[in-house]
Order: structure tokens, then C-alpha cells, then sequence
């Protein structure tokens, strides 16, 4: 397992000096992820002004997510589809 570190970035600055063991970069996108929406839940001083920045204990970025208000599930399903490539007949 790969050590990921989930620091903020933006109106409130924290380095994350342990941070936790995941599997694939894709398992610490997802951890970073709920962690975005935790805290926009929960500190909302931090939604539009603050990203989750992930780093691999490489030092290479792996993802930068916004603390941004919680988007309703419809909105989600519409971004999800809007960035779909088309599909082409072979």
C-alpha cells in the first residue's frame, strides 16, 4: 500500500504530515473526495474557497478536489453525463 497525504489548500491552509495508507490512487481520489463533502457539510466558512489537495508520499499530486456545496443527485447524473465522450459505431 502507497501512503497518500490530504492537505488543504486555499482560505485555510493544513499539511497533512502522516497521512493514510491506500491501495490505488483511485482509493485515496475517493477518500479525498468525502472528505470534500464532509467538510462542506460541516465547515462552510471552506465551500468555494478551499481544495483537498492529494499527494502521493512520491510528492507527485494525485488530485485536487473543491469544497464546494453539495450538489443534488440530479446534477450530479447531468455532470457525469455531460463529460462522457460520445460513442461512435465501428
Amino acid at each position: 500500500m502507497r501512503r497518500f497525504f490530504f492537505g488543504l489548500q486555499g482560505g485555510h491552509n493544513v499539511d497533512d504530515r502522516h497521512g493514510l495508507p491506500f491501495a490505488t490512487p483511485l482509493d485515496a481520489y475517493r477518500a479525498a473526495e468525502r472528505l470534500a463533502n464532509e467538510l462542506s457539510a460541516t465547515r462552510p466558512q471552506l465551500r468555494d474557497n478551499t481544495c483537498v489537495v492529494v499527494t502521493a508520499q512520491n510528492a507527485e499530486e494525485v488530485c485536487v478536489i473543491s469544497v464546494c456545496p453539495r450538489q443534488k443527485p440530479a446534477e450530479l447524473a447531468a455532470m457525469s453525463s455531460a463529460r462522457q465522450p460520445a460513442m461512435r459505431d465501428s
